[in-house]
């Protein structure tokens, strides 16, 4: 059973690496090589506990930054051609998600 998680934890971590990688291509730099080796590192460690939990700690870390991004727009403290730093938003959605399985569970 230890095995068979620890294969799929690298599984999804390859899975979100190929989807950033794929992301920093088409955004033409936007996602940074940084992001793209950080994101599936955080998804191994996350799916190692619990598969699902790599999906989550993505979305989450998506939202956190597309909410900041929003305020950064109204607050007109950034335009739209700017960009703002992933890794941040990256640590935040998949601690938030860590800590709210450690709680629940």
């Amino acid at each position: 059973k230890d095995l068979e998680s620890f294969f799929k934890a690298w599984l999804v971590g390859a899975a979100v690496f190929v989807a950033f990688y794929f992301l920093a291509v088409v955004s033409h730099g936007a996602f940074g090589g940084g992001d793209v080796k950080f994101a599936p590192s955080l998804s191994v460690a996350l799916a190692m506990s619990e598969l699902r939990l790599a999906g989550y700690g993505i979305f989450v870390a998506f939202q956190i930054a597309a909410l900041v991004a929003l305020v950064l727009l109204i607050t007109k403290k950034r335009s739209l051609r700017q960009t703002i730093a992933f890794g941040p938003y990256l640590t935040l959605g998949f601690a938030t998600v860590w800590v709210t399985n450690l709680v629940v569970a």
